[in-house]
């Protein structure tokens, strides 16, 4: 595990390279993890324990910069329940970004939180009237494309917030067509 200011050192390094991606590449990330001694595995480990253990104490930008170091080691078995429950936190307006996370991962264990997700009206998005967390929410069911995903879409698309269902149904009716990008390929009516 790294120390309180080696974990420090590349959280600011984290941030800087989500502030200006541009000016600092993944190579500078892997020189300054290896300036400090450490491998990129040890890096991405401390970032998921981080995720893992203390979900409810992170803001915004150490979300962001944390999930991003995980990029840097082999995931952890655990790794999408992680980002599932950092998904349902208030205490971060990452939301889309994670629901964009769980979306690649396709993993079932996260539908419920999907689910949830997209039912919830977070304060910092309160001018967002396309519920974009929501929308992504739908396509990462979608995805992942299981009888249990396919009953969640089927209950969001009887939501009451119309933006919400009308997500919901547009992926239900894609169901078919989107087959071959899902997590498992399962019929509907397994």
């Amino acid at each position: 595990m790294l120390s309180g200011d080696e974990c420090q050192q590349i959280y600011s390094l984290g941030i800087k390279f989500r502030k200006e991606p541009l000016k600092i590449t993944d190579d500078d990330i892997l020189r300054a993890i290896r300036d400090l001694g450490r491998t990129p595995q040890e890096v991405g480990e401390s970032a998921i324990a981080l995720l893992r253990n203390h979900p409810e104490r992170l803001q915004g930008e150490s979300v962001e910069a944390l999930v991003y170091l995980t990029h840097f080691c082999e995931r952890p078995p655990d790794y999408a329940p992680i980002l599932a429950a950092l998904l349902l936190c208030t205490n971060h307006q990452r939301n889309e970004d994670l629901a964009h996370a769980l979306q690649q991962e396709r993993d079932p264990r996260t539908v419920d939180a999907l689910c949830l997700a997209a039912q919830t009206i977070h304060e910092h998005l309160h001018y967002d009237e396309f519920f974009n967390v929501a929308r992504k929410c739908t396509w990462a069911l979608a995805d992942i494309g299981t009888p249990e995903a396919y009953a969640k879409l089927q209950l969001l698309s009887k939501n009451d917030n119309q933006s919400i269902a009308e997500y919901a149904q547009k992926r239900l009716d894609a169901w078919d067509r989107e087959l071959p990008r899902k997590g498992r390929a399962p019929n509907r009516d397994d």
